[in-house]
């Protein structure tokens, strides 16, 4: 992390200056020329006109909506108090400095910027296939058509549980990754880690060649000295083996195998940020849950089956339709998460509180005796009260959820207060861990250490983790490696752990081998590669454990079709092609995996468990057994996988270190998060580096201040500070891995912040796009909303159907007329679908630089707003995708000189890349803010190997061009093509845009609303439908559903259902 002499913090959302011969009112920053003087709008062939009257904007009107002092809503403090930085943001149309060229633009940063997105160096120009038949997701014509592509279900996993996805390939390419419907833990969506995954296997940095002691070696020499070394410790004395979390049915026997020949050997297993570790899971059903309780859990997007509980949990935030019974959902969480921000009652609580919050529930619900509970605050206190009222009063139709973080006393407590209150065998059930080991998730490297440090482990194979970089730091865990006579790595990258090691070997990519894997609920995957090791001394975890075993040329397609040959049901063959092609093994659920017990084996204890389905036993006070780490006053320190690159594993990817996290929207960096309070206590403000002390480690970082958070709290995210990982990774942000350790891993009191004289550049897209005086979104209480359906529409600032941009004429569409609905009740901001954009449209990375400039890329941007406020507890969380709006009177069609931007038949607004000169001035008019320049030539257009990854279906954009959401036009146009050659009209539902597919709470709607029986035409007749600044009259195809919030009337805050309305 590289400090900066001056503090600045980035807000702007620029592309281009002002230009003098166009109107503009410099202290709005609005287009004031709305006539038609501009080049004539475009149509093509297919719309009629209609209606001609004079429209002719009301300046006055807009102007006074415009200057609206509302701040029902707002981004950030700058904004709440209106300081001179965010007036002179919004009194700009865009950021100065947005058009002048970097400095000092050398190869070195260059290069870094290419390598996030397409740099793909040392790959070899032709597209290798896998040997092994692999089967098509979807039925294979009788010849490959060139130009169209194949889907492949295959599995990824990420803390050892697996995700069923399907992978869409071009002539061997695979180039993107969406859920799989046919899997459970899955339904058809993908988070951001997942479809990153594609950028993961093309990135360059990866590791190319095996090496021995840092030079070029070879996968023989290394099965030669692995031989010796096996060999050398007879029974395996000495020899241990250290991986991340496993699942996989395969490996799991095939080191079975190996401790079973060799009995001395240890099996050691570490995740720096473990999902779960309990040997039983709680598996949710919210389908049936009216109540839902989440206590420091982030349940919607970060425990092992959040895809399908984000599904289930949007499917119940629908109150209207026949029978629709919208769900409440509680949450209390130290740090605000996206499903804090969807909470209908949220409560910030340190986490060494929620304990107490348990006990409440616990004892008023009769599953224990409370201790303690007394001393929550007031305002928490009532929400527990009312939280318990609601939990007696919905027996069998309520849940509660803890999360990973919480100790394991506290985690027995809430299955105690589920068995309470019905919910186990109806809302939740509780099933076997499929992954190898369970219990404390830290006791295995502690006793691996406290080995190494003894003399007792001769040689050492890491396999999957990198613990010289994330283990706890009380471990000193590489100072005990460096005690290990022979060290052996193998992974993705040559990191921090194979930096160290003698031998390091470059593991293959999920996408290149073959495995399988298990989900959360049990499910099985087989693991298909879709392309040949880019790198061919790549090579699985399976064939390293099979070369211990002494097969140094196994491959992994035969040793994974062996494991399963004797299990699958039926004509082997045929049920191995089917499992291949469906992405699951039907009727095969596996259970907790049995371990070989060795001489000292290091295999943590289970703790008790509970049949699947089953209450747990009688509860007892075991308020008075929680084990936490000892209050000891302070700051209490929180540390949470970082949203977008995890626990460091993904910190050299481009498309996830510049998207913006889902609360505080900062980009390339972490930073210590806390609440106002906390902040002014120590006169701190946003960039201000300060020094975290932890019981005598200390580490540097920059604050941010995250309105929400609790209160003598702050929160680090792991991940950062990487020193050997890629040209993208290394060196962003701190390492809070530093100041953790093995005994209080997610969080520990005592700490001290102690302010720096130093700042730090922290990049945050909060406040791009700020508008000043626009009422962007809508939210109304449930029960408000039941009574008076109309209360969204009153919520408009102006109701004028006759303002226009144009002044002369209606359209009609007579064919298709694509739109598209985003129902706020849904999102969570897990930016699922920001990642899912970048993927299908080719769409560049920029690097931190270019966005504090305003110049990011991304299509969709989603706007985090706060309502209420922090010192009363009225303070609520909101998020808003905001796609190109596709107006039907389009405010950038009229000014752009050369016809670049144009309307089609069907009422899209379309870019003609060929024909952008750059003037820029159709970003300079969208009201919305949608459209992006490309700056710089940001992509590499020379080289072939960077084509692999790129949707073929979708241009590449150059220097000085403008580019934004097309409604993936490519995938109308596929589907145009089907239904023209079986003479007939596209179905509702066989367009999916690429954001809708990777929605986890179907948030998302597309269709043809001319079509009165589409999906996307019923959600824009509800009431809740509104479109965003309708009071400018550019008809957005894309609108809104508003926000319904499902208050519990004991909790209801007391404000104006009118607000806003003139």
């Amino acid at each position: 992390m590289e400090r900066e002499s001056n503090h600045t913090e980035s807000t702007g959302s620029g592309d281009s200056k002002d230009f003098s011969e166009r109107s503009i009112d410099p202290t709005k920053g609005n287009v004031i020329d709305f006539t038609n003087s501009g080049r004539p709008r475009t149509h093509e062939s297919g719309m009629s006109r209609v209606n001609e009257k004079d429209t002719t904007i009301n300046l006055p009107v807009l102007d006074a909506a415009s200057n609206g002092s509302d701040k029902t809503y707002w981004r950030s403090h700058d904004q709440l108090a209106e300081t001179p930085k965010f007036r002179d943001i919004v009194g700009h149309e865009f950021q100065e400095g947005a058009d002048t060229p970097p400095s000092g633009v050398d190869r070195r940063n260059f290069m870094k910027v290419m390598g996030a997105s397409f740099a793909l160096a040392g790959l070899s120009a032709c597209v290798k296939q896998p040997e092994e038949k692999i089967i098509p997701y979807v039925k294979q014509p009788e010849e490959i058509v060139p130009g169209k592509p194949l889907f492949f279900a295959t599995a990824t996993t990420l803390g050892g549980f697996a995700t069923g996805v399907v992978v869409e390939s071009h002539e061997g390419r695979p180039t993107r990754v969406d859920g799989n419907e046919r899997h459970s833990a899955s339904m058809g969506a993908a988070d951001v880690f997942t479809q990153a995954e594609i950028l993961q296997l093309y990135d360059p940095d990866r590791s190319q060649a095996v090496l021995r002691n840092g030079n070029i070696s070879s996968w023989e020499a290394f099965g030669t000295v692995m031989a010796g070394k096996v060999a050398e410790s007879g029974d395996g004395t000495g020899l241990r083996l250290l991986t991340g979390a496993i699942s996989s049915p395969t490996l799991i026997k095939q080191i079975n195998d190996f401790l079973a020949s060799h009995p001395g050997a240890k099996w050691h297993t570490y995740e720096p940020t473990p999902l779960a570790s309990s040997a039983k899971l709680p598996k949710y059903d919210l389908t049936k849950a009216d109540i839902i309780v989440s206590l420091d859990c982030d349940l919607l997007t970060s425990v092992p089956g959040s895809l399908k509980f984000a599904r289930d949990f949007g499917s119940r935030r629908n109150a209207e339709g026949e029978g629709a019974k919208m769900n409440r959902l509680y949450v209390a969480e130290p740090s605000p998460t996206p499903t804090g921000s969807i909470a209908d009652h949220r409560v910030a609580v340190r986490a060494t509180d929620i304990w107490k919050v348990a006990s409440a529930i616990a004892a008023g619900v009769g599953a224990g005796q409370s201790s303690g509970a007394g001393e929550l605050p007031e305002h928490t206190a009532k929400v527990v009260a009312t939280i318990v009222k609601d939990l007696k009063a919905h027996n069998g139709s309520a849940v509660v959820a803890v999360g990973e973080s919480q100790p394991e006393s506290v985690r027995k407590m809430v299955e105690e207060i589920n068995a309470a209150i019905g919910a186990v065998g109806s809302t939740v059930e509780y099933v076997d861990t499929p992954l190898a080991h369970a219990g404390n998730p830290f006791k295995s490297i502690q006793e691996l250490t406290a080995s190494m440090n003894a003399g007792e482990v001769a040689t050492l194979i890491v396999m999957g983790c990198n613990p010289v970089y994330d283990a706890p730091a009380d471990l000193s865990f590489l100072d005990a490696y460096q005690k290990v006579d022979y060290r052996i790595h193998h992974g993705l990258y040559h990191d921090e752990t194979a930096n160290y090691s003698q031998f390091h070997i470059p593991a293959t990519h999920q996408f290149e081998s073959w495995g399988d894997a298990v989900a959360y609920d049990g499910t099985v995957s087989i693991v298909q590669p879709l392309i040949a090791p880019l790198y061919p001394t790549c090579r699985s975890a399976q064939q390293v454990v099979a070369l211990l075993n002494g097969d140094s040329i196994a491959k992994d397609y035969d040793l994974v079709q062996a494991y399963w040959s004797d299990k699958l049901s039926g004509n082997t063959e045929k049920a191995w092609r089917k499992a291949l092609h469906d992405g699951v093994i039907a009727g095969v659920s596996v259970g907790k995996p049995t371990i070989v017990a060795t001489t000292g084996s290091a295999t943590p204890t289970t703790s008790d468990s509970t049949a699947a389905g089953t209450p747990p036993t009688t509860p007892q006070p075991a308020v008075t057994e929680i084990e936490l780490p000892n209050d000891l006053g302070g700051i209490e320190i929180n540390f949470r996988p970082d949203p977008t690159i995890w626990d460091g594993r993904y910190n050299n990817n481009g498309w996830l270190q510049e998207l913006p996290k889902p609360l505080t929207k900062l980009v390339w960096d972490n930073a210590v998060l806390m609440n106002t309070k906390t902040a002014k206590e120590y006169d701190l403000e946003n960039g201000d580096i300060v020094e975290l002390e932890l019981n005598g480690r200390k580490v540097e970082g920059p604050i941010w201040i995250l309105p929400g958070h609790a209160d003598k709290s702050v929160t680090v995210h792991l991940g950062y500070g990487r020193e050997r990982t890629g040209r993208v990774g290394t060196g962003a942000g701190f390492n809070a891995y530093t100041i953790r350790e093995s005994t209080a891993p997610w969080f520990n009191t005592g700490g001290k912040i102690n302010k720096t004289k130093e700042d730090y550049l922290l990049v945050s897209t909060q406040d791009h796009g700020s508008l000043e005086g626009r009422n962007y979104y809508r939210d109304v209480p449930l029960a408000d909303y039941l009574e008076h359906p109309e209360i969204v529409e009153h919520q408009e600032h102006i109701h004028s159907d006759s303002l226009s941009f144009y002044g002369s004429a209606d359209w009609e569409y007579n064919g298709y007329a694509w739109a598209m609905t985003i129902d706020l009740s849904a999102c969570t901001g897990c930016n699922a679908c920001v990642i899912a954009c970048q993927s299908e449209n080719n769409i560049a990375v920029v690097g931190k630089d270019q966005v504090s400039n305003g110049r990011e890329l991304h299509w969709i941007r989603i706007d985090r707003y706060f309502k209420g406020e922090e010192e009363n507890d009225t303070l609520t969380l909101h998020h808003q995708p905001v796609p190109c709006m596709q107006c039907e009177q389009a405010p950038c069609e009229v000014v752009c000189p050369v016809g670049a931007t144009v309307h089609s038949a069907e009422g899209l607004n379309d870019m003609v890349y060929n024909r952008c000169v750059g003037t820029r001035y159709c970003s300079n008019n969208c009201p919305y803010k949608v459209r992006r320049f490309n700056f710089l030539q940001y992509t590499d257009e020379t080289t072939d190997q960077f084509r692999l990854m790129r949707n073929p279906d979708v241009s590449v954009r150059t220097r000085g061009v403008m580019e934004k959401c097309t409604y993936c036009v490519q995938r109308i146009n596929h589907a145009r093509i089907e239904a023209k050659i079986e003479s007939r009209k596209i179905q509702d539902g066989e367009i999916i845009t690429a954001c809708q597919q990777a929605c986890p709470t179907q948030a998302i709607t597309f269709g043809d609303k001319n079509d009165a029986n589409s999906a996307v035409a019923k959600k824009r007749a509800s009431k809740r439908n509104f479109g965003m600044l309708k009071e400018l009259n550019t008809r957005p195809r894309t609108t809104y559903l508003a926000r319904l919030v499902n208050y519990n009337e004991d909790l209801k805050p007391v404000e104006s259902s009118e607000e806003g309305h003139h």
